[in-house]
C-alpha cells in the first residue's frame, strides 16, 4: 500500500505558500444574498452599533457563525467585503491562521480571496498536511505555558507503608507497543507534607487531547503558608477544607483528572479538576489525617498519587465487607453504600484492589428498583472474546445509563440470547450463578483472573435461562450470588478490555433492598 501523499509531504516548506502571497487575485465572488424583509433596520438592534464595533464583534466569533449573523442581521452585511475581518482569520487561533506567513508578507493581500484560494478543496498535499499539523500543535501550546514551581516543600517521613493511585503505568517501553496510544509514564516523584491546619486545596489542570489532567498541587494552611508543587500556569482552581483525612480522585488511564477532599467530619469537597469520562475511587480515604504524600509526575503533569500511612491508621480501605467498594476504581462513579457488591462472589476482586483496573456498572434496576417492574428482557450479546454486552429492555423510556451493560457492539460473528422478564406482573431476578474458567496459558492477566464463559439467571418464578457462548463451556467454577428475602438483583459489575478484543472477563452481581419485596 502507498503511503498517504499528503502525510508525507513536508507541512513547514511549502512552495506553493509563496505562489499563493503574490498570485493576483480572480473575480470575487457574487455577494449577492437575500435578506428576510423582517430584518429591518428599525427592528435590528445592532444597527444602534457603530460599524467599527460591529466589525471587532466579528473578528471574536468563527467564520461560520459570522456568516450565519450576516442572514440573521443586516448590519452585518458588509462583512463580506470587510477586509480587516477577513485578515483576521488568519491571525492565531483563526481558522487560516496555519498560513502563518500571510502575516508577514510585504504584498498587500486580498484576504477574503485568499481566505477562499486557501478552502479545503484548492489546498496542494503541503497545504492540506500544514493545516492538519498545526491543528494538533494547538494541544501542545498550552504546555508551553507551564512551568515547573517548588514552594515550601518538606518533607517528614513517618511511615514506609504507601497506598498508592495512579494511570495505567508503563514501567518501560514494551516491544511491540511503540504506538503508546494509552497509559503514562512515571519520570518523577516527589515526597511532600501537607501543612497542618490545612485550610485549601488548590489544583492546574492542563488540557490533552480532549481530556483534562492535574498538573500541579497546592496546599495553604490557616496562616497562609503555602506547599506547592507541579507545573503551573495562572490559572488554577481551589476548594476550602480541613481536617483532611483522604481524596477521591477522578483517573484516566494517562494520570489523575480531578480531586475532591475529604474531611475528618466525612465531608466531600467539590470536584476540582475535571472529573467528566474517568473513573473514580475512594482508596486514599484513610479514615485518618493525611500527612504525607508521594507525587509521581510525567513531563507535564501528575500520574500518580500515594498517600503514607500509619500501620495503626483504621484504613478504611482494610474493611472486608466494603473493600472492592473502597479500593476499586468505579465507572462512573464509586457505587452508594445502599447497594450490596456481594464481594465474596467476585471471584477476582483481589486483582482490583490495587493498579489501574477500572471496574464499571449499571443498574438496571433503576435507583431502588423503580424500573424493576418495567423490565422485559434481558438480551445477551456473545462473541468470541466472550460477552460483548448485554442489553435490557422495557416497557418505557429508560436512561440510557440503564439500559446497557458493557462497550462492545454486534458483531459478524455474534449471538444474541433473550430471556423474558415479567416485570410488570411482579417477576425479578434473584439469583445469578456466574462460570468463572481459568486458562492454562495466555494473557498474564487471563491466567490469574480468569474470565467469564456462562451466567445463568434465575426470576422469582423459578424461570432460568444459561447463557454462553459455547454449547459446552469449558470447566469453570460457578460463583452463586441470591438474593436474601426483601431484596433483589438490580445491576452488574465487571471489567473488559474491548482493546484486545476480549469480552466482559469479570461479572459481579448487585442487590439491594426494595420496598415491597
Amino acid at each position: 500500500m502507498e503511503p498517504d501523499p499528503v502525510l508525507t509531504t513536508n507541512p513547514y516548506e511549502v512552495p506553493e505558500i509563496q505562489n499563493l502571497l503574490t498570485e493576483d487575485p480572480g473575480s470575487p465572488p457574487s455577494s449577492t444574498l437575500s435578506v428576510s424583509g423582517l430584518t429591518t433596520p428599525g427592528r435590528d438592534v445592532f444597527f444602534a452599533l457603530p460599524e467599527e464595533l460591529r466589525s471587532v464583534i466579528a473578528m471574536y466569533l468563527p467564520t461560520v457563525d459570522v456568516l450565519n449573523l450576516r442572514l440573521a442581521s443586516r448590519a452585518f452585511w458588509t462583512m463580506f467585503n470587510n477586509q480587516q475581518f477577513w485578515a483576521s482569520r488568519f491571525r492565531h487561533s483563526s481558522d487560516r491562521s496555519w498560513l502563518f506567513e500571510a502575516r508577514h508578507s510585504t504584498e498587500t493581500q486580498n484576504w477574503r480571496w485568499l481566505y477562499r484560494r486557501t478552502n479545503n478543496l484548492r489546498r496542494d498535499f503541503g497545504l492540506q498536511n500544514r493545516a492538519r499539523v498545526w491543528n494538533l500543535a494547538q494541544k501542545l501550546v498550552d504546555v508551553l505555558d507551564f512551568r515547573w514551581v517548588e514552594i515550601g516543600v518538606n518533607y517528614s517521613p513517618c511511615s514506609d507503608q504507601r497506598i498508592e493511585v495512579s494511570g495505567e503505568m508503563w514501567e518501560q517501553p514494551v516491544a511491540g507497543y511503540s504506538l503508546f496510544d494509552k497509559g503514562c509514564r512515571l519520570f518523577e516523584r516527589h515526597r511532600v507534607t501537607i501543612p497542618e491546619n490545612l485550610s485549601q486545596i488548590s489544583v492546574c489542570s492542563l488540557l490533552l487531547g480532549d481530556m483534562s489532567y492535574v498538573t500541579g498541587l497546592k496546599f495553604t494552611n490557616a496562616a497562609g503558608d503555602i506547599c506547592q508543587i507541579g507545573y503551573w500556569t495562572a490559572s488554577e482552581q481551589s476548594v476550602e477544607t480541613s481536617g483532611l483525612r483522604g481524596f477521591k480522585l477522578a483517573v484516566g488511564s494517562r494520570g489523575i483528572q480531578a480531586l475532591q477532599g475529604i474531611s475528618s467530619k466525612s465531608s466531600t469537597s467539590p470536584w476540582i479538576g475535571c472529573p467528566e469520562r474517568s473513573p473514580k475511587t475512594l482508596r486514599l480515604d484513610m479514615g485518618d489525617r493525611v500527612a504525607d504524600l508521594d507525587i509521581g509526575f510525567d513531563g507535564c503533569k501528575i500520574v500518580s498519587l500515594s498517600v503514607y500511612c500509619q500501620s495503626s491508621s483504621p484504613n478504611r480501605t482494610a474493611q472486608d465487607g466494603n473493600r472492592l467498594r473502597n479500593s476499586g476504581m468505579w465507572y462512573p462513579d464509586v457505587p452508594e453504600q445502599t447497594l450490596c457488591l456481594n464481594e465474596a462472589s467476585f471471584p477476582p476482586k483481589e486483582h482490583y484492589l490495587s493498579g489501574y483496573k477500572p471496574l464499571f456498572w449499571t443498574s438496571f434496576g433503576g435507583p431502588g428498583g423503580i424500573y424493576l417492574r418495567n423490565l422485559t428482557r434481558l438480551s445477551v450479546i456473545w462473541g468470541g472474546g466472550g460477552i460483548r454486552r448485554i442489553d435490557f429492555a422495557y416497557d418505557i423510556p429508560v436512561p440510557s445509563e440503564h439500559r446497557t451493560f458493557g462497550c462492545q457492539a454486534p458483531g459478524e460473528w455474534t449471538k444474541a440470547i433473550d430471556f423474558a422478564i415479567d416485570g410488570a406482573g411482579g417477576e425479578f431476578i434473584n439469583a445469578v450463578e456466574v462460570f468463572q474458567h481459568y486458562p492454562d496459558e495466555g494473557y498474564p492477566w487471563l491466567v490469574e483472573e480468569g474470565t467469564v464463559v456462562a451466567f445463568k439467571a434465575t426470576t422469582n418464578r423459578e424461570r432460568s435461562c444459561f447463557f454462553s457462548f459455547h454449547s459446552d463451556p469449558p470447566s469453570s467454577l460457578p460463583f452463586l450470588v441470591t438474593a436474601s428475602p426483601g431484596t433483589a438483583i438490580t445491576g452488574f459489575y465487571g471489567s473488559q478490555r474491548p482493546h484486545d478484543g476480549s469480552g466482559i472477563t469479570a461479572l459481579g452481581v448487585i442487590s439491594e433492598a426494595i420496598e415491597g419485596m
